[in-house]
């Protein structure tokens, strides 16, 4: 599975990418937005999992150009997100499923194999796109299995 990780605290995600990358992943990391759109024009992910901060350029600017993008447009965000955040970036058409940051490293590999499947298999439902759906599937699924 192709992966990119934005989060403007990238050295603070290497051990999450070295985990993805030990176990078949291609991971790209970018620390900021403009590391993150050349990542996204090099290569389309599978997934793509996003901080609520980048510097440079606001994950929003990101998340609307990707959905504006027909090539992006299907591709499933994660975001990464503190409880206690009250962002309205969750409510982002393109972010299929929120994560916290302390999240297990087992735990998001599955829950990102999850997204990028559910996507592949193209299921509408009452007319949304697929990740719509996916996402209040896997806000469920979470509330039930909990994180770490």
């Amino acid at each position: 599975m192709r992966i990119v990780i934005a989060d403007k605290n990238g050295p603070a995600m290497r051990p999450l990418q070295s985990y993805l990358r030990s176990h078949g992943h291609d991971v790209e990391l970018a620390a900021d937005g403009l590391a993150c759109l050349f990542s996204l024009r090099e290569m389309v992910p599978d997934v793509m999992v996003i901080g609520i901060e980048l510097d440079g350029m606001a994950s929003e600017q990101i998340l609307t150009t990707m959905e504006q993008t027909p090539r992006l447009r299907n591709v499933p965000v994660l975001l990464m997100v503190s409880p206690e955040s009250d962002t309205d970036l969750r409510r982002h058409p393109m972010v299929v499923s929120a994560a916290r940051p302390s999240t297990r490293f087992d735990d998001l590999a599955r829950q990102l194999s999850f997204l990028n499947i559910l996507n592949d298999t193209g299921i509408r439902m009452k007319g949304k796109r697929p990740m719509q759906f996916a996402s209040s599937s896997v806000m469920r699924m979470e509330n039930k299995v909990g994180t770490a």
